[in-house]
């Protein structure tokens, strides 16, 4: 109950600052040490690095202290309202789409500066949620549910265009870029998710490879690694199909149940450098990580809002430097880890 009290007073406080572009003064805090817990304790594979921001009635936490560095004494003028997508660039810029407060929150932890995002080309945003970076080509792209469109922005916010589809989007939310700059959507409405070349053009769609007819029940997220493997988040159908770099179907991952290596409300997905999967289920509050034969190799978090905790985890992106961004939804932050390669989990 007092977070959804707190959640209607931060509301209030958005709409009376959503025209201006805020600015929290603070000192460089980037890239980030690492200042909490590791997973597995004895010889960690995935270590805490901080979180950011934080509600302004919480108590002093590692995370509040990270986010009072980078921002000040003063919190960042625009509150976390109903985060659920993100993406970062490694060199502290983090972009969260908030469908709540209808923004993107534009962040710049190595200057400790943060502004929103609240309309593109003229248009007010409605429900923005996925956010994917193609860092190479200087761009930004970010999907809106309810105005069923995929804007292709800079990243600095100008607006360059829109991703047309051969049929209208559905319900675009989950992006993804994959190592030669193709974008993915996953549709939640259509069932599928559409394949667009760098420049726009419609290559392919990719269906499920489990359903009579081909299509995915609720297909909320993807990410593609940087070995070329497609991952495919079907919420309704409690699993993550896998294609193979040349599209083709490789494999399943996690199913119904209430036991490790299954899922119960899957969110969020994304690899990390070594072709890992991760996957954040909102019912258990944890990630878990799994490997390409589906595999359960390691899992992290539980209900909290200390280092390693989680409300209802959102999306996932993992950044150039192996650190992983987890939307921490009704804890209203971001947290940020860090994989350590080795020669296995």
């Amino acid at each position: 109950m007092l977070k959804h009290i707190f959640c209607v007073l931060l509301l209030s406080h958005l709409l009376l600052t959503l025209g201006c572009a805020g600015v929290g003064g603070g000192r460089s805090s980037w890239p980030p040490d690492a200042i909490g817990p590791g997973w597995p304790s004895d010889s960690p594979r995935v270590r805490f690095l901080g979180s950011f921001p934080h509600p302004p009635d919480s108590e002093e936490t590692q995370g509040k202290r990270l986010s009072r560095f980078i921002f000040g004494e003063d919190h960042p003028p625009h509150p976390l309202i109903n985060p659920v997508g993100v993406a970062a660039d490694g060199d502290g810029r983090v972009w969260v789409a908030d469908p709540g407060g209808r923004i993107v929150h534009v962040l710049d932890l190595s200057r400790g500066r943060s502004s929103v995002m609240g309309q593109v080309d003229g248009a007010a945003l409605e429900a923005p949620a996925g956010l994917a970076l193609d860092a190479d080509r200087d761009r930004l792209y970010l999907a809106d549910t309810q105005l069923k469109k995929v804007f292709i922005l800079r990243s600095d916010g100008s607006y360059l265009g829109e991703i047309i589809p051969p049929t209208p989007f559905g319900r675009p939310a989950g992006l993804a870029i994959d190592p030669v700059g193709n974008l993915y959507v996953a549709d939640v409405i259509r069932g599928r998710v559409f394949v667009f070349s760098p420049q726009g053009a419609f290559i392919r769609a990719l269906g499920s490879h489990k359903t009579p007819n081909g299509l995915f029940l609720r297909p909320i997220a993807v990410a593609v690694s940087d070995q070329g493997q497609v991952a495919v988040l079907d919420a309704m159908n409690f699993r993550v199909e896998l294609f193979g770099p040349d599209w083709l179907p490789h494999g399943v991952v996690g199913g119904i149940g209430d036991s490790p290596g299954l899922f119960a409300r899957p969110r969020g997905v994304t690899f990390d450098g070594d072709g890992n999967l991760y996957v954040a289920d909102a019912a258990f509050d944890n990630i878990q990580i799994f490997d390409l034969e589906g595999r359960l190799l390691l899992y992290f978090g539980k209900s909290g809002d200390e280092a390693g905790q989680f409300c209802l985890p959102a999306g996932l992106y993992r950044d150039r430097a192996n650190r992983l961004y987890a939307v921490d939804s009704c804890n209203y932050r971001v947290q940020i880890f860090e994989y350590l390669p080795m020669s296995g989990l």
